[in-house]
């Protein structure tokens, strides 16, 4: 059977833990995708491409001016949980690299935050000279619930994109199945 899986690579699962990988702190996450939406404070609205490259644009220029930071919840005040260190379009989406502080991995693993809920605007005008900006990604927020949906979860380690085969351990299945 294993010589009909094709794969970049092969994955044990021998513990209910997810963790980084030995000495890694940063994985690369999906932050928006393109598509139509409806909130019912901002009514409709649309994230294309074009708006999603004005981002990282914006964010390798450091329009901003400081540093863009995770958080929890959409609670800054209540600390740092990564920083953004680089930001990309991949397809449809807006993908970053987050180096993650032990709030922030703590959040996901102990707390259950696993997906990514974006704070940005489609035309930000700095409060200094009053310009025009156009697309300035803020920060974003480790969330339970999403306002847009079908967003890939936060993952702590890479796949690269790759094909990635996962084998789990009996006794880590049966750990889960007794986990209630």
């Amino acid at each position: 059977q294993l010589k009909e899986i094709k794969a970049d690579a092969v994955r044990f699962l021998v513990g209910p833990y997810v963790r980084l990988g030995e000495g890694q702190t940063s994985s690369t996450i999906t932050i928006l995708r393109t598509g139509r939406f409806y909130h019912r404070d901002y009514g409709e609205f649309e994230i294309t491409r074009e708006l999603l490259e004005g981002m990282v644009r914006n964010f390798n220029e450091r329009t901003y001016g400081q540093d863009i930071q995770m958080d929890v919840a959409h609670k800054p005040e209540d600390g740092n949980a990564g920083d953004f260190k680089m930001l990309f379009v991949e397809g449809n989406r807006l993908r970053a690299v987050i180096e993650w502080t032990p709030y922030g991995t703590d959040a996901i693993k102990e707390r259950g935050f696993k997906y990514i809920s974006a704070d940005f605007h489609e035309n930000w005008i700095d409060n200094e000279f009053r310009k025009e900006h156009g697309p300035v990604l803020f920060g974003a927020a480790l969330v339970t619930r999403p306002h847009i949906k079908n967003m890939d979860p936060v993952q702590l380690s890479e796949s690269d994109g790759k094909t990635i085969v996962t084998f789990i351990h009996p006794n880590t299945i049966d750990h889960f199945k007794n986990e209630e």
